[in-house]
């Protein structure tokens, strides 16, 4: 994008908004503004469901007025109760409530432009509500602070030698109690293991680098971060989203990425990194712009018990033992040294890198007026619209558009269009090619086109690890996406074993089957997969409480699989927490005593109970009654010369809770025969009540217990 001044570019009409790039960016939606004015601007955000801060007229007046543009953003997320399935629902509300917040995960942004000084636009997040708590890193050439922030609020300084030493080579370690000569062989090894930097300080040492490369480079975004977000809009596509796609979507990348970080990690050492930390002053934030100052904060204060990165706050004093640094084979102890040089090298050209944290909502950049603006979104996706072309109708052109991000998006829609005619050429690629994006383009394509023979194609992929993991997973993605019953995604569930992304497209398959599917559900089903799958007991939760009571119940009294049987009882009690009173009921009807049944309720597994606060249901009625029933079962057994049965009855009998809810003396571990337990139960509810009891099996069994109802 070529800088433009004023003189050739006229200024916009007070109510004009000109979108200069929209993207669809992981999980937000982005666009890049340039408006007439702050009117101009709300009303378009209003329009396009942004979000309009109340009182930013003024500072928005002054970035219009000052040539900058706008980046408006937006989530895809939706409120719990809108989205979560549940019996019935033929609807999903995806908007969030007035006044509501999002808690939870979110994916990072990064923004890069050009600037003449270093400068971070934060106006408009004065106009956010809560805190302002900023966490602002700055990667310069000299120590900084920022202008008109207390400088109380720089916490850590740290030079660019020790940060490259933390990033690329072993770190120090600490002995207790002892040397390292003294530690055991075992010990050593894990020692050096654990000093690896790649498991704590990768992604920290991709982003300084990368930064310093496109600053060497002058390119606001690199080659393989554009390959990057092209990857993640191919996951968006198949609902796969969180940090099981992004580790393969950076194997993905990783020869790239390591090729840009070996040919600018070495600048880092001539650097300094600022730590500005705080709730900062409103007014100052909505006034101006951050700039920036040398500024060299004291030595008794820039150490870990001032500030440690870890706690993002104050850290511990002296940890004791001697601390190890340098490599094995030179290993030396370290003393505390000073993190600044005593002087700063001189006749440096001045350049920055600044990276600013945790900022949202609006960001702006130069449009006009001699500075350029461009912006990198860092681990998000793109989507671009094409003008001035015409497509071609041949298919294997529109697969080679599929590898460029300024094609991708129609050619995608082009060759879904076409559905079958374009099977064959997109299964070529899908099997054989040789660029990632192409690739995963048309296993896309392959996905929404569907069909029988479409899927076994895309499962022959799934299956062969000779594809990549990463385009393994695009194929079984495909698949789910093609899904269309309850039946169907439950069949496909257990690929989340082997691969974990999945979780979140078959959780969404799942949940939008038990919304609009009207062929019969079987929550044993899910119960047996979540028994079968801890993985997937997450995802699926949501879907299994959505069946409510009376499923569930029938679930733990009936199913086959005792794993479905007790999983069903812990979620019984989840369904009750949250409000459900039908619980209790649906339980005591489900062992409803009959004496001409020919086996108990529960028969071919065991008996279970979820675990209830029973006195909370109709204080205790609730409880007495399936007390009752089970005794009644008790005595049915007796009869028939059912132990097995009868010591199920006796093992949920002795329940203390039930016992309190019901009101009656629990025998604890002791033996309870079936005249020990219709003794306590007469005791508990008097001879009438015993005597009901033993009527309703019939008077010959009446007779037989009759010894237990005289002695009451």
């Amino acid at each position: 994008m070529a800088s433009k001044s004023k003189s050739d570019e006229p200024a916009l009409a007070l109510d004009a908004v000109k979108v200069l790039k929209q993207e669809a960016v992981g999980m937000y939606e982005v666009a890049v503004l340039a408006a007439g004015s702050a009117n101009a601007l709300k009303k378009w955000m209003d329009e396009h469901g942004y979000r309009y801060p109340d009182g930013m007229e003024q500072p928005t007046n002054d970035y219009v007025k000052a040539g900058w543009c706008f980046v408006a953003v937006k989530t895809k997320v939706g409120q719990k109760k809108g989205v979560n399935p549940r019996p019935g629902m033929r609807k999903v509300t995806s908007k969030m409530p007035p006044g509501a917040g999002f808690s939870g995960h979110v994916q990072a942004m990064g923004f890069r432009f050009r600037t003449k000084e270093l400068v971070l636009p934060m106006r408009l997040s004065a106009f956010n509500g809560g805190r302002l708590r900023n966490i602002v890193y700055v990667l310069t050439n000299r120590p900084m602070k920022i202008k008109g922030i207390p400088e109380k609020f720089v916490v850590r300084q740290l030079r660019g030698s020790k940060l490259f030493k933390n990033i690329s080579k072993p770190l120090p370690f600490r002995v207790k109690g002892g040397t390292y000569e003294q530690l055991r062989s075992w010990q050593k090894q894990s020692v050096k293991r654990r000093r690896d930097p790649k498991q704590y300080n990768k992604y920290a040492k991709e982003l300084f680098a990368t930064d310093a490369y496109a600053i060497k480079t002058r390119q606001l975004s690199l080659p393989y971060e554009e390959e990057k977000k092209e990857l993640l809009r191919i996951g968006e596509r198949l609902l796969l989203r969180g940090g099981q796609i992004d580790k393969l979507n950076q194997a993905s990348l990783a020869r790239k990425v390591d090729k840009a970080v070996r040919k600018s990690l070495a600048r880092i050492k001539q650097m300094t990194l600022t730590v500005v930390d705080g709730d900062f002053p409103r007014k100052v934030i909505a006034n101006d712009n951050l700039s920036f100052a040398r500024y060299r904060m004291p030595g008794r204060k820039n150490n870990k018990r001032n500030y440690d990165a870890r706690n993002m706050g104050p850290g511990s004093s002296d940890q004791g033992g001697i601390l190890y640094g340098g490599p094995i084979t030179k290993l030396r102890k370290l003393k505390s040294a000073a993190l600044m040089p005593k002087k700063a090298p001189k006749h440096r050209p001045w350049w920055a890198l600044a990276i600013g944290l945790a900022f949202g909502g609006l960001i702006m950049g130069r449009r006009r007026g001699g500075s350029l603006f461009l912006f990198l979104v860092v681990s998000a996706s793109m989507v671009c619209a094409t003008s001035g072309k015409a497509w071609a109708s041949d298919i294997d052109s529109l697969i080679d558009q599929l590898g460029s991000n300024k094609t991708s998006a129609g050619a995608v829609t082009k060759l879904i269009s076409l559905g079958e005619k374009a099977v064959p050429d997109l299964l070529d690629e899908a099997f054989d090619g040789t660029n990632s994006a192409r690739r995963g383009w048309a296993i896309v394509c392959l996905g929404e086109i569907g069909g029988a023979n479409v899927s076994r194609e895309l499962e022959k992929i799934q299956k062969n690890p000779n594809h990549g993991m990463l385009v393994r997973t695009w194929a079984a993605a495909a698949r789910i996406k093609m899904a269309k019953t309850f039946d169907d995604y439950v069949a496909l569930a257990p690929l989340v074993g082997s691969f974990p992304a999945l979780q979140r497209p078959l959780g969404m398959g799942i949940a939008a089957a038990l919304a609009d599917d009207k062929s019969p559900k079987d929550v044993g089903k899910l119960l047996q997969i979540a028994a079968n799958n801890r993985q997937l007991q997450r995802v699926l939760t949501p879907a299994i409480l959505a069946f409510g009571a009376k499923p569930l119940v029938k679930a733990m009294v009936t199913y086959k699989d005792q794993r479905v049987r007790r999983q069903a009882a812990a979620y019984l009690a989840t369904v009750a927490q949250k409000g459900d009173d039908s619980v209790a009921l649906e339980v005591m009807k489900a062992y409803t005593f009959n004496v001409q049944a020919n086996a108990v309720p529960w028969d071919g597994g065991a008996l279970f109970l979820p675990s209830l606060n029973w006195k909370k249901y109709k204080g205790g009625f609730i409880a007495r009654e399936l007390v009752a029933n089970l005794i009644s079962w008790h005595v049915w057994c007796d009869v028939r010369k059912k132990s097995g049965i009868q010591k199920q009855i006796h093992n949920n009998l002795r329940s203390l809770n039930l016992a309190r809810a019901a009101g009656y003396r629990s025998p604890g571990w002791s033996s309870a025969p079936t005249d020990k337990w219709l003794k306590i139960w007469g005791e508990a509810n008097g001879k009438k009540a015993l005597k009901d009891l033993l009527l309703k099996q019939g008077y010959g069994t009446y007779r037989e217990y009759r010894h237990v109802l005289d002695k009451l």
